[in-house]
């Protein structure tokens, strides 16, 4: 990447495309208070088009907030890198500041991952093809001797624990994609937990719920619990383990109490 120059870009000129990540408006808002009283302590990126337009880069809720405040322009270092450097840095900048929900974590690591692979090649993979019908990668395979695996770069440069990378990379692998993009403005974009639930169900009962939340309007945790089939448990059954379990935890008083309340002899 080269910096061509640092210079106040009209907002006008700017083109936001192609963003992983959405808008946060109470976070542009806190930033829009910041500039306004401090001015803007950190230039946007950007990379020149055609037209004399430009195309950011990083910086989004930067832009925004100047754009709320009613600027004409905004500082911005200018930079010439390619797509894949370009997208690069904007996953980079978003996971060095460690505010990502679980949602959009998986979305930046996961693009990281592919172009990371493209530039270092290929990592290996394998899974468990049975199941639930689901592909599920082995995220750490062998590299070529002279290069660190994906796993072990990305967590050294965000300081980020393996295990967060590979449960991030798994989510992403594991829910389907149309599925993954109706969670987007649902609670369990910020609950990992729940998107946990949701890529262990079979791709049938995903498509279930969320068609759920999106013809319907209802909760995650509602559709899940509404989709998941109850296991087949006796009840009878369950009530004489829950007796049994009782027993033995009771003393002889209590005990002696019981069988009196029943008529029968201890």
């Amino acid at each position: 990447m080269n910096v061509l120059r640092e210079e106040g870009v009209s907002l006008e000129l700017i083109d936001v495309e192609d963003r992983l990540r959405d808008i946060d408006e109470d976070k542009v808002s806190a930033l829009a208070l910041s500039m306004a009283e401090r001015g803007q302590l950190q230039p946007i990126e950007l990379r020149e088009k055609a037209g004399g337009r430009y195309r950011l880069n990083i910086g989004a809720h930067r832009y925004a907030a100047a754009q709320k405040l009613g600027w004409f322009a905004i500082k911005a270092v200018v930079v010439e890198c390619s797509d894949e450097e370009a997208r690069l840095r904007e996953i980079d900048e978003n996971l060095f500041r460690h505010e990502l929900s679980p949602f959009d974590q998986a979305n930046f690591i996961e693009e990281r991952r592919q172009i990371w692979e493209r530039l270092n090649g290929q990592i290996k993979r394998g899974g468990d093809r049975r199941s639930k019908g689901q592909i599920v990668p082995l995220i750490e395979g062998m590299m070529k001797a002279t290069r660190s695996s994906f796993l072990k770069d990305t967590a050294q440069k965000f300081g980020l624990p393996t295990k967060t990378i590979q449960r991030a990379l798994t989510r992403k692998a594991t829910i389907n994609p149309k599925v993954w993009e109706v969670l987007r403005h649902t609670e369990a974009a910020n609950n990992g937990s729940l998107l946990d639930k949701i890529r262990k169900l079979h791709l049938d009962e995903q498509f279930e719920v969320a068609a759920m939340i999106k013809d319907r309007g209802c909760t995650v945790q509602y559709a899940i619990r509404a989709v998941v089939a109850p296991s087949d448990v006796d009840a009878e059954a369950q009530a004489f383990a829950a007796l049994c379990r009782a027993w033995e935890r009771a003393g002889e008083t209590t005990r002696a109490k019981f069988l009196k309340q029943f008529g029968a002899k201890k």
